[in-house]
């Protein structure tokens, strides 16, 4: 079984942006990213030359592509007025916020891979195994292991079968032991699933690494 010093610490190179806090499992890699905020990346997911808004969270083994966009912001078009001025708390305390429950989270599961230039709007969920394609605006939450495309995404597709989405979900694959899933990982979903039942691999026992902005 592999140990946990046999993972590579997440890497940021090059990051973009001051201000940000990044909470990041192992052979995370960012490359060229533009950091906002705070965000958390999963063990082995990868993001090249995108931008992060604050409050964003990305599961495990996820692949995203270059001049990719996670949270647009949020504005509330009912009130008087869009500055995000009006989104802070107010300098006295006897004023309450102008907006009470921001819609700022973005939220991508586990194995998801997104396609350059894709825009993510704020408040949207990315089920796990998701695909999307290339230069899609995604402006509502997508099934797990669903295709969507265009402007705004829908789905085109899915991944597998109903009953291969079910158990690959079931399985929850993402929580073990990554060098023991190299060993079982096959082409056939049923097959993958039947060998990880069979060996009962270990949990992977994360940890985390908190990186900050020099300024």
């Amino acid at each position: 079984m592999g140990e946990m010093n046999e993972y590579r610490a997440p890497r940021i190179n090059e990051p973009q942006g001051s201000q940000w806090a990044v909470k990041a499992e192992p052979e995370v890699l960012l490359s060229g990213v533009e950091l906002q905020g705070t965000s958390f990346f999963g063990f082995a997911s990868t993001m090249n030359k995108g931008l992060v808004r604050s409050y964003v969270e990305v599961g495990r083994y996820c692949s995203i592509g270059r001049g990719v966009t996670l949270g647009l912001g949020f504005y509330d078009s009912k009130l008087p007025s869009t500055s995000a001025f009006f989104s802070w708390p107010a300098v006295s305390s006897t004023m309450r916020w102008a907006a009470e429950k921001p819609k700022r989270r973005v939220i991508v599961g586990h194995d998801v891979r997104i396609g350059d230039g894709v825009r993510i709007e704020s408040g949207v969920t990315i089920g796990t195994g998701a695909i999307i394609a290339a230069g899609a605006v995604v402006e509502e939450d997508v099934p797990p292991y669903a295709i969507v495309s265009g402007t705004p995404a829908k789905i085109c597709g899915w991944r597998f079968a109903e009953d291969e989405r079910k158990l690959l979900l079931e399985s929850e694959w993402w929580t073990c032991e990554p060098s023991e899933l190299q060993k079982y990982m096959c082409p056939d979903p049923l097959d993958f699933v039947t060998k990880l039942n069979v060996a009962s691999p270990p949990r992977y026992q994360s940890t985390t690494q908190d990186i900050f902005s020099e300024r």
